[in-house]
Parts: structure tokens; sequence; C-alpha cells
């Protein structure tokens, strides 16, 4: 006869009223305990009651990153956006173990080419993994019919080779628009929150041929 699992030893567990305090065991790094010591003694709270408000706070920061990012650029692309900066950071953040790290470049995952791939393969994975299903239709180009009224033949050629070249680079809108946003990150003249960010390797983007 099978042995029937026994219950588990203590008191059984209940759900915590409202307002009321639970415990919480965790651990953390040791400068994270630093942090929040040097905070709790500046502030005169406890421990638990520094580390309380920390994850409060954090939960309250997230919640306001979100609402923003809904805000400003879509539910749909603000969700990416979360998704996307949660990935870069976990790889940029990521200890190797079974391969050979010990470069001190390779922490810094914008100095290090091989890490910086590795979050670019992260992205390219990730933008993938929400493809809609189903092959990839190309857009036809506008068609173009010769003006009623009497017009220079050569005015009408050359709209038509305007619209072909707005065509051409229409198909490649990815590209286009991300080297239309870059030069605008290189105009100083216009402030630019990437650029605030990015800083000092803006200038890398510099020596990549189109």
């Amino acid at each position: 006869m099978a042995k029937q699992p026994g219950r588990r030893p203590g008191r059984p567990s209940r759900e915590p009223a409202e307002g009321e305090r639970v415990g919480l065991s965790l651990r953390v790094t040791p400068q994270t305990k630093r942090a929040l010591d040097a905070a709790a003694a500046a502030s005169g709270r406890s421990i638990s009651q520094e580390a309380e408000l920390w994850l409060e706070a954090a939960q309250r920061d997230r919640r306001i990153l979100q609402d923003a990012l809904a805000l400003a650029y879509g539910e749909k692309i603000g969700g990416l956006m979360i998704y996307l900066g949660e990935l870069l950071q976990a790889v940029a953040n990521y200890r190797t173990f079974a391969i050979d790290t010990t470069d001190p470049g390779i922490a810094d995952s914008f100095d290090n080419g091989w890490r910086y791939e590795q979050m670019a393969a992260a992205t390219r994975a990730a933008i993938d993994r929400f493809r809609p299903e189903g092959a990839i239709t190309l857009p036809k180009p506008t068609r173009i019919f010769p003006p009623s009224s009497p017009h220079d033949p050569a005015d009408f050629d050359a709209m038509k080779g305007r619209l072909a070249l707005r065509a051409e680079q229409e198909l490649s809108l990815g590209t286009t628009l991300e080297q239309d946003r870059f030069n605008r990150l290189l105009d100083e003249k216009r402030p630019d929150p990437a650029r605030n960010l990015l800083g000092e390797i803006v200038q890398r983007g510099k020596r990549r041929k189109r």
C-alpha cells in the first residue's frame, strides 16, 4: 500500500488579513545590504521598514514606467519596449559560468563585441517571437495615372521617378526610418533624450555604412 503524504509540520497556512504584516525571508547582495543599512540609519527606520518601502517604491515605479510608455508609444509598443529592456539588461548583466569571460572588457556590453552581439541576437529573437503568422506580402507601388489636362511629359516622368524612389525606400521602411532617426540623433541643435543617455557611443553609429 502506497504511503500517503503526511501533513507538513507547523501551523497550517492562512490568508493574511488586510493590512497585516507578514514575514519575508530573502537574500541580497552585500552592496544592496550596505545600501539598505545606510538608508535605514539615515531615515531612522528599521531594516524591515526600509526594505518594505523599497519594495513598494519599486512596484510603484514599474507601474509609472508602464503607464508612461503606454501613453507615449501605445500599449503594444510600450510592452515590447519593457520586454526588450529587461531582456537586454539580463544579457548585459549575465555572469557566464561555462565559458571564459576573464577579459575585463567583456563585462561592459557596449564595449565588448561578443556580449553586444548577444544583445543583438536577443533583440532579433524577441522581435521574431511576436511576428504575425503567414507569408510576408510586399505592398504594391501606388499607381500614377497620366493627367487629364495637358502637361509637360518630362514633368510627368520626373514625378513617376520620384514616386518610384519613394516606393523603394518605403519597402525598406525599417532601415530607412532608423537612418532618419540616427540623423536626428546627430543633430546636437535639437534636444534628444536618447543622445543624453547613450553618451559617447553615439559616435560609433557614424562608422556604420548603409
